[in-house]
């Protein structure tokens, strides 16, 4: 700026002083507030975001309205993230303000708070016996986190033996986790063996013989299966002729399985003896002639 002085003697003569004032520009690079995402960030500490939050919003006030702002470092990812923040005064200088953001990460929880089959609690490896003809089980399986999710197979369509129950936990972050069950669904019995095998109430064994007395044409047959659920057939018991006949027990245990018991009966032939022990005529011994 100029500023000028003008001296004007008694005579009328005129001499001009000129001054060259120069007014410094502001140095201030101070904010008066700043905030992230409407977090006061003013205070220097770390600021922290919720999971998923990919932008930082930032607003800068500078104390000197002639102040300017540019910031960088927006674009955010999960965990820390630097935001910077530079403040150009209108002298030029500039001071740049460093904010820490940390985004929350998305949760990698893969536990369940709760897996139950049919009713029982159960642990991941563990084995779960169920009752014959079991084809289907009821499961409850809850995650921990509740931004998790929970997919179950394995629960239907089982079958004799051993069955493999999945759950399989897939946290908010991705991360999946897998459980798993054995379902022990008790076989069918295979049990085909005789607790009682009578013939005419003789006990007999596979593969024995029964003999009987001639023209005995049936005979009395009583088989009971060891195991109630097997069933009992017989054959052979009746129409029986003279000499050898075959008894068969056939037992089909629950599993379908078979086993036959044979027993041979024989019927005890006619006698083909026409000899005389004694013969005698008037008392007198008497030879054939």
């Amino acid at each position: 700026n100029a500023v000028v002085v003008t001296v004007v003697a008694p005579n009328g003569t005129k001499k001009v002083y000129t001054v060259k004032v120069v007014v410094l520009k502001s140095s201030n690079t101070s904010l008066a507030s700043l905030t992230v995402n409407g977090v006061d960030a003013s205070s220097g500490g770390q600021v922290t975001l919720p999971a998923r939050t990919s932008l930082a919003v930032v607003k800068a006030v500078t104390q000197d309205p002639e102040s300017t702002v540019s910031v960088s470092g927006t674009a955010l990812v999960e965990g820390n993230n630097t935001v910077s923040v530079v403040v150009t005064a209108p002298d030029a200088s500039s001071r740049t303000v460093s904010i820490p953001v940390y985004v929350t990460p998305l949760s990698s929880n893969t536990n369940l708070s709760s897996f139950t089959v049919n009713g029982v609690a159960v642990v991941d490896g563990g084995t779960v016996s169920l009752a014959k003809g079991t084809t289907s089980v009821t499961v409850v399986a809850t995650a921990s986190d509740a931004a998790a999710s929970v997919s179950v197979s394995g629960a239907r369509g089982l079958v004799a033996g051993n069955n493999t129950l999945t759950v399989t936990v897939t946290a908010e972050s991705g991360a999946t986790r897998t459980y798993l069950v054995t379902l022990s669904v008790t076989p069918p019995s295979s049990v085909k063996t005789l607790s009682v095998f009578t013939v005419n109430d003789v006990a007999v064994v596979n593969g024995s013989t029964v003999t009987v007395a001639p023209n005995t044409s049936t005979v009395n047959v009583v088989a009971v299966a060891s195991d109630a659920a097997a069933t009992v057939s017989i054959s052979g018991r009746t129409g029986l002729v003279s000499g050898n006949n075959t008894l068969t027990v056939t037992v089909t245990a629950e599993d379908g399985t078979v086993a036959s018991y044979n027993v041979t009966v024989y019927v005890t032939p006619l006698s083909s003896v026409k000899t005389l022990s004694t013969f005698t005529v008037n008392g007198q011994a008497v030879i054939e002639t």
